[in-house]
């Protein structure tokens, strides 16, 4: 699946976060730096570090041109909490440590965690998939059932057969790099 909350492998991971479906958070693959994708800036993390508070980039759309918004985050939250842990066990074991995800306006939300643990911002960021309220489901039976949601990348899928992913760049307006760099087959 490429269902960004039910993902299960590595491969499905790096397809979606690096041309499908950008996370909020990326590493630098030389220095593990952690850098905004689909955020506008790092979190801001309160001083006991339970909560942090996130930021949208401006300009990130779905694929049908609606914004990536706060309420997608909350709604995405809500999905994976109803869903099983045979689905989508891999992100909630990652994420175990989230209370609550609310929204604050149109384009920030804050989360909040149980306890203190170190690199949360990292986890949230990099481990979250986010899916548009507007054009996903809201049943779990029929959320499991998709096997590519509505993605906010610069590419599409153009054909998948078991073990190859065909994608192509979608030419809509791009809100991340200047230059995607993949073109073809993905396996």
């Amino acid at each position: 699946t490429l269902n960004p909350l039910l993902r299960r492998s590595g491969s499905e991971y790096a397809a979606l976060r690096y041309l499908l479906h950008p996370f909020l958070l990326m590493e630098d693959p030389d220095s593990q730096e952690l850098l905004p994708w689909l955020a506008a800036t790092l979190p801001e993390i309160s001083a006991d570090g339970l909560t942090q508070t996130w930021t949208i980039k401006d300009g990130a759309d779905w694929q049908d041109g609606m914004a990536v918004s706060s309420a997608d985050v909350v709604f995405s939250w809500t999905m994976l909490a109803k869903l099983d842990d045979r689905d989508a066990g891999v992100v909630k074991g990652l994420l175990g440590g989230v209370q609550k995800v609310e929204a604050i306006d149109a384009r920030r939300f804050r989360v909040t965690f149980r306890e203190y643990a170190y690199r949360a911002a990292a986890s949230f960021g990099l481990n979250f998939g986010i899916v548009a309220a507007h054009a996903t489901p809201t049943e779990p039976a029929e959320f499991t059932a998709i096997r590519a949601p509505m993605f906010c990348g610069p590419y599409r899928i153009a054909d998948w057969k078991a073990d190859e992913l065909v994608l192509e760049h979608t030419g809509a307006k791009w809100w991340g790099y200047a230059h995607p760099v993949f073109a073809g087959k993905w396996r």
